[in-house]
């Protein structure tokens, strides 16, 4: 940077120069009265910062120092009383390199409220460092290589709310450093390698909210007859070695609302030490992880308060009748990935607060009626990743029921008495099961159902039969991963995600369906839905005709056609053969869908006719539209001809034909090729 640079910029207030290779800060860069008040010079090199380089910036609030290779005599220069936020993680501040951190080093920056010092290879801290700190709120010192700190470190600091000590290398509790920080409300000292704590350490600290002693070394806890931790809300001791927890843990802590006992080694619930008696307000427990066999606690144990509770990945195989007696206010209960196998009956009765219940990953191979019964406020519901082979009907309890995954099963078939109760689902994942069929009335009853997930199953063909009662409410419809047979029995399928492509929004947002053809050989791969029917479906709509009731002036036509969901109705054409082609004098029929015969009149006697019948629906292709189009227009000039030869009148169709062409000339030219090479092929 060239001295004055910043020199006209008179109203900077935010400058980023991080990541450029600067290497120096000199003290001509930033003139005076320039009013910045933040500065990120995050990886920028810098090795060196010369004395009174931003004491200009009176207005200077944040500075971002991180990522760089400066030493404690650099932050020592550093004269800017106006500084709120430091950030001067990852440079070496090692003792080795450079002497280590030196007292007085931040004597300079008097407002200093934010202070990060991670990862910068700290092994000890003088005790001097913050006398003239007073407004330190919060201090980063994680990463680092502390195993001691000294008693008089944090003198002074009147309104310190937050320390950091993460992964450092404290074997022993710092209380001698904590006495009397009275407002300290947030501790981390994670991932250390303490192995015991006495809470009576902390008696000091009465204002402290959350306690983070996660992943340590940790066999025992005492202390707490003799501390009075009123304000502590949240405790983390996961990722230890606890065994049990003493029956008066944290008793007088009676905002105590989460706690996190995950990884460690109980082997069933520590319910004297958790329950109302001890912790009256606990409302968040995660157990996850722990070997875990048995939930069931005795009856004066109870937990009025507990909404949320985790036990997963453990050895718990049976849930029995009484294990959920004492958590009558529990609103989301996580069962995942444990050894689950059965079920007992009347399992969750209870539980009639219960918005979610989460048992996926387990070993359930059956899931009876009665199983879910008193699940009445039920919202979501997870099963997925079990090896459930088929569904009873479930119990009238769960009507609110709005999510339901069922995924990854091994579900063959869906009935129709299933789902018929959950009258309120809105979402149903069957993704990665067995299925081929479904019963066609296996979602009638889900008139609120708006996401339906059926990938990675195995139907050949699609039931369309049993999607048809969702066709006023579902939005989102997963089809894709199924080995489609892409054939004639397919062409119903084609047809109907081509009329509801709103229901087959993917990922790509191109409004098309993935859903690819299996067989045969020649098709696999192909996506379906972008498909034309005659690629797969090679058999004639329309397979016999027949000529009945023949009159001098009228034949009567009849067909057969083949079942098709998207025909819309037919066409019939026809002319006389006894000149040639002339397709002027083609004449057309229109019939709906129903149709299967019609009399073609006002025939000319002796004449031998060609007569063609077309099924049409959303397949006809443009030309062929069109052409339909112009015999319709020459079959009604052909009529007001013959009418009016037969009235003895005038009729010039040359003159009405000349207009009509007049007034379509430049667009009949353009499809006349096409539309005569339509008529060879067909007619």
């Amino acid at each position: 940077l060239e001295s004055y640079c910043f020199n006209k910029l008179k109203n900077l207030r935010v400058l980023d120069l991080s990541n450029n290779p600067l290497v120096q800060l000199t003290k001509d860069i930033f003139m005076e009265e320039l009013p910045l008040t933040f500065l990120n010079l995050r990886n920028t090199s810098l090795r060196k910062i010369e004395l009174h380089t931003f004491k200009a910036l009176q207005n200077l609030n944040e500075l971002n120092l991180e990522d760089n290779q400066l030493n404690p005599s650099d932050i020592h220069k550093l004269d800017v009383p106006s500084l709120r936020s430091l950030y001067l993680a990852h440079n070496d501040f090692s003792h080795e390199r450079v002497g280590g951190i030196t007292a007085g080093m931040f004597d300079k920056m008097r407002s200093l409220q934010l202070l990060t010092m991670a990862n910068c290879s700290i092994d000890l801290l003088p005790d001097e460092i913050f006398t003239k700190n007073t407004n330190l709120v919060k201090l980063d010192l994680c990463d680092n290589r502390i195993t001691v700190m000294n008693r008089n470190i944090f003198n002074g600091l009147n309104v310190f709310k937050e320390l950091k000590l993460c992964h450092n290398q404290l074997s022993e509790f710092p209380h001698i450093a904590l006495y009397n920080l009275s407002t300290l409300e947030s501790l981390d000292l994670s991932r250390n390698q303490l192995t015991s704590i006495d809470f009576f350490k902390l008696s000091g600290t009465l204002n402290l909210r959350q306690l983070n002693l996660h992943d340590n070394k940790i066999t025992s806890l005492s202390g707490f007859n003799a501390v009075n931790l009123t304000q502590l809300d949240n405790i983390d001791l996961s990722g230890n070695l606890l065994l049990s927890l003493p029956a008066n843990f944290l008793r007088h802590s009676i905002n105590l609302q989460r706690v996190d006992l995950s990884s460690n080694r109980f082997l069933q619930l520590p319910s004297s030490a958790l329950s109302d008696i001890s912790i009256p307000r606990l409302s968040w427990l995660n157990l996850t992880g722990n070997p875990i066999n048995k939930i069931y606690t005795v009856k004066e144990e109870r937990y009025p308060y507990l909404k949320e509770l985790y036990i997963c990945q453990t050895n718990l195989s049976i849930l029995t009748s009484k294990d959920f007696e004492a958590f009558q206010a529990l609103q989301h209960l996580h069962l995942v990935n444990n050894r689950i196998t059965r079920i007992s009956p009347g399992a969750f009765k209870s539980l009639t607060n219960l918005l979610t219940l989460d048992l996926s990953i387990n070993e359930l191979e059956m899931l009876p009626k009665e199983r879910l019964q008193g699940l009445t406020l039920l919202r979501f519901l997870n099963i997925s990743h079990n090896i459930l082979k088929e569904l009873e009907e479930f119990s009238s309890d769960l009507a609110q029921l709005q999510t339901f995954d069922l995924s990854y099963n091994q579900l063959d078939r869906i009935s129709k008495k299933s789902f018929r109760n959950l009258h309120g689902l809105a979402e149903l994942y069957l993704m990665g099961n067995r299925m081929t069929v479904l019963s066609n009335d296996a979602f009638r009853y889900l008139r609120k159902l708006h996401v339906l997930d059926l990938r990675k199953n195995y139907f050949e063909l699609v039931p369309i039969e049993a999607l048809k009662p969702l066709e006023t409410n579902i939005k989102t419809l997963k089809l894709e991963e199924n080995p489609l047979h892409c054939s004639c029995d397919a062409q119903k399928l084609w047809e109907w995600l081509r009329d509801h492509r709103k229901w087959s929004q993917t990922s790509a947002g191109d409004g098309i369906n993935y859903l690819r053809c299996e067989h045969p050989v020649d098709l696999r791969g192909k996506v379906f839905a972008k498909m034309e029917p005659q690629q797969f479906c090679d058999a004639p709509l329309i397979p016999k005709i027949a000529i009945q009731d023949i009159q001098p002036y009228s034949v009567v036509v009849s067909w057969l056609s083949r079942e098709h969901l998207g025909l819309t109705g037919y066409e019939i054409v026809y002319y006389a053969t006894t000149d040639g082609i002339d397709y002027d004098e083609m004449r057309g029929k229109r019939l709906n869908g129903t149709a299967n015969s019609a009399k073609l009149t006002k025939l000319n006697a002796n004449t031998r006719y060609h007569i063609c019948v077309i099924g049409t629906g959303n397949w006809l292709s443009e030309p062929a539209a069109n052409a339909l189009q112009r015999i319709h227009f020459n079959d009604t000039v052909l009529m007001l001809r013959d009418e009016a030869a037969a009235s003895d009148g005038s009729y010039n169709a040359g003159q009405q034909q000349q207009h009509y062409y007049y007034d379509q000339q430049q667009q009949q030219q353009q499809q006349q090729q096409q539309q005569s090479e339509y008529y060879q092929q067909y007619f």
